[in-house]
């Protein structure tokens, strides 16, 4: 990425247009990272305006330096980078490894190729602006990018252990599959799936947060997202069906349900046409993924025995006998055999 020419200076602010922030969260720091002194603290000023307070870093390397707890920066805080190119992405690659990550905005501001954009919003930055650009056009985008990463628990709209409890499962959103979001073990009868869902859906369903949609909407989004994530965990784990094939899909390192993943699920059970076998050939596949190959065999086995004469049955058998005896040969064999088809 080439060098970026000397940022311009931003524009006056109208204060009357922008004002303080009732949405920051109470605590939060805007981390600006800017190789130039007096762009640093012009950034800072203007973000301490809105109501955060301005922690000044040389650059991507010293903004780094603050991933580290202590030096964490509280939730719901705000981190503006100037885009330096490779140093920055880097530093952005960082971030969204963290889990507090959900809870911080990053807002970069430069003059990259497009390019150079796309790759750090693919990185999770919030937003960019591209210099030159008005001090209310960077109120206005740090504002709004705060207040959609801000935590719930910080504005008091939810009873404390409600908003720590979402917080908390907001944070590992992205993270966590269907079993766990739902607290569930993942041989969870179909009663226990039912009445854990009923259980949250008490608690997390938009019709019951409805009040909190025009004073907090933020909050209200978050509770509507992560009720729809547990709707959409419940549709596929009370469904045996879909159920068997996302377990499939968690041996492949999936969390999420995924309908091209389905489709494919789908043509490789189609080897069988009773129900039975179809649902004996998922559980061969997932075995098979965990490595558990004698296990593996024994489904589709038990797929060919109510088909006896199927030939793409027998085919399939012969593939998992032979991937056997090279495994009795070399034990190693069998997580790299795992990986392929069979």
């Amino acid at each position: 990425m080439s060098a970026h020419p000397p940022a311009p200076t931003p524009a006056p602010l109208m204060t009357e247009s922008v004002g303080p922030a009732a949405w920051v969260a109470p605590g939060a720091v805007a981390l600006v990272a800017h190789p130039l002194e007096a762009q640093r603290a012009a950034l800072g000023q203007l973000l301490a305006t809105l109501g955060l307070t301005p922690a000044l870093a040389t650059g991507a390397a010293d903004a780094a330096a603050r991933l580290t707890p202590p030096a964490l920066p509280p939730l719901g805080s705000l981190w503006v980078l100037f885009d330096e190119g490779a140093p920055t992405l880097a530093l952005c690659e960082r971030l969204a490894a963290i889990p507090q990550r959900v809870f911080w905005g990053v807002v970069a501001l430069g003059q990259g190729a497009a390019e150079a954009r796309a790759a750090l919003m693919a990185a999770g930055v919030d937003a960019y602006l591209s210099y030159p650009f008005g001090r209310d056009d960077l109120a206005r985008l740090a504002l709004s990018v705060a207040q959609r990463r801000a935590p719930v628990s910080a504005f008091g709209a939810l009873p404390p252990p409600l908003g720590t409890a979402v917080d908390k499962a907001w944070m590992q959103l992205e993270r966590v599959d269907y079993y766990a979001l739902l607290e569930l073990p993942r041989d969870a009868s179909a009663e226990q799936l039912q009445q854990r869902f009923h259980q949250r859906s008490l608690v997390l369903h938009p019709d019951r947060h409805r009040a909190l949609k025009a004073p907090f909407p933020h909050v209200y989004d978050k509770l509507n997202e992560l009720y729809k994530r547990l709707l959409e965990a419940y549709r596929v784990l009370s469904d045996p069906e879909r159920r068997l094939m996302y377990d499939v899909a968690l041996a492949r390192g999936a969390r999420r349900w995924d309908e091209r993943v389905a489709l494919e699920l789908r043509e490789l059970s189609a080897r069988a046409t009773r129900p039975e076998g179809r649902r004996a050939l998922l559980e061969a596949e997932r075995l098979r993924r965990e490595g558990r190959w004698g296990q593996a065999r024994a489904a589709v086995r038990a797929a060919l025995a109510l088909e006896p004469g199927r030939a793409e049955l027998i085919e399939l058998d012969g593939c998992y006998e032979r991937v056997l005896r090279v495994i009795a040969r070399d034990p190693s064999c069998a997580a790299a055999a795992a990986v392929g088809a069979p």
